[in-house]
């Protein structure tokens, strides 16, 4: 039984829990003492700052409190995580991000603590694949053509990404080391400023997420997904080993995490409300409207497999060649 058919089966206990989109009764009696805010380190209008409203408007209707969303971008989400770090361990600031935030900027940038020393996680909500795209205008069809011309004019092609050592940026220098092509990286500073310069012809290529390809599907195309299949969102996007890119797999998931000082059970009973959040219909429907799936995972699954993507991407940022700040 896959995820999606799991999740089905599950709406039944949900609607019964929750009633139509309407969130069961929180059982930690005191939370949340006041509002709300959901820090989202990220421009608003993309598919980032959509995942972390969807989470806000669910937890003000499971609280009865109001859920402000915050859009705090810079540094690939470090600075979005310090306003975190900096509140106060009540369980009322939280923050939704990605595990490329989690696991890849702290190996290519020198911060002053990893995340998972300040953050506590608390859910996985979402997966969102790496997906490295094309211009429907442009000469690219698939991966295998844009590899092809980077053998061929090494250095001429360039990628853009949403920002410098970012988990996009890793995926370019990857692709680079396991195709033995040289690619030159464009940071961004959102998916709207690449697509646009791609379609224009500005650069090559794009490496973002699936949801940006479901976003504009009128004018790109994604070639390749950064995982380990296909994704039931786009069936016609090959995966990487599909692609001869077998080690290609990155880390996928987008979810919530609080202050690492946050008392278990706050932590827990947030961690209960995405989980009757990822059984709900209506959110189903949303999510896929916005090109992501519902992967559910909590506070303690989470934790572990932060731990073991960051172990991953570790291997991949050394196979690269990549230095901290590069």
């Amino acid at each position: 039984m896959d995820r999606r058919q799991f999740l089905r089966l599950s709406m039944a206990s949900g609607l019964a829990a929750g009633g139509l989109g309407i969130p069961a009764a929180h059982a930690l009696e005191g939370y949340p003492s006041g509002n709300l805010t959901m820090i989202v380190p990220y421009p608003p209008g993309g598919i980032a700052d959509s995942r972390g409203r969807l989470m806000a408007d669910w937890l003000a209707k499971a609280y009865g409190k109001s859920c402000l969303v915050e859009n705090v971008p810079g540094a690939a989400g470090v600075v979005g995580a310090n306003r975190v770090k900096d509140s106060p361990n009540d369980g009322r600031t939280l923050i939704s991000t990605t595990s490329g935030a989690m696991v890849v900027v702290p190996q290519l940038s020198k911060l002053d603590y990893p995340p998972l020393d300040v953050l506590a996680p608390v859910s996985n909500c979402f997966i969102n694949p790496v997906a490295v795209i094309v211009a429907k205008n442009g000469p690219y069809k698939t991966i295998q053509d844009i590899i092809d011309h980077a053998k061929k004019r090494p250095g001429e092609l360039t990628f853009g990404s949403p920002g410098a050592n970012s988990l996009y940026h890793l995926t370019g220098e990857a692709i680079n080391v396991l195709a033995g092509v040289k690619m030159i990286h464009v940071p961004y500073k959102s998916a709207g400023q690449y697509t646009i310069d791609m379609i224009s012809g500005r650069i090559s290529f794009a490496i973002g997420t699936l949801g940006t390809v479901m976003g504009a599907k009128e004018e790109v195309r994604g070639v390749m997904l950064g995982s380990a299949k296909r994704s039931s969102l786009a069936p016609g996007i090959p995966s990487a080993p599909e692609v001869g890119l077998p080690d290609l797999i990155m880390p996928d998931g987008a979810g919530l995490l609080m202050h690492i000082n946050t008392p278990k059970e706050i932590v827990d009973e947030v961690s209960s409300q995405m989980g009757t959040m990822a059984s709900d219909p209506e959110t189903l429907k949303t999510a896929e409207k916005l090109g992501v799936e519902i992967d559910y995972a909590p506070a303690d699954e989470y934790r572990e497999r932060l731990k073991t993507q960051h172990a991953l991407v570790a291997k991949l940022i050394a196979d690269a060649g990549l230095k901290p700040d590069q």
